[in-house]
């Protein structure tokens, strides 16, 4: 999977980075806190992706599997009534 943005988007971010290296040399601590907390909700981010792409992976694989089993074969009314009679 590849991330695409919009320019707009892409432009936003860019404007956002320069910011941020502006104020890592006016307000270090804050830029310090902001980078902190970035990493924590990539962290979170990533573990929400590993867990969703492996519930992906466990349906699929459920799916796969029911597709291969053969169908319950039919019996007749007879065949039922031939084993209860034997």
């Amino acid at each position: 999977m590849v991330p695409t943005l919009t320019p707009q988007r892409d432009l936003e971010l860019r404007g956002h980075e320069l910011e941020l290296l502006r104020a890592a040399t006016t307000a270090p601590e804050a830029v310090a806190a902001l980078a902190a907390s970035l990493l924590r909700q990539n962290a979170m981010l990533d573990s929400i992706v590993r867990q969703a792409t492996h519930r992906i992976a466990e349906l699929e694989a459920r799916e796969a599997v029911a597709e291969r089993r053969p169908a319950p074969r039919r019996v007749g009314w007879w065949a039922r009534f031939w084993r209860q009679s034997a």
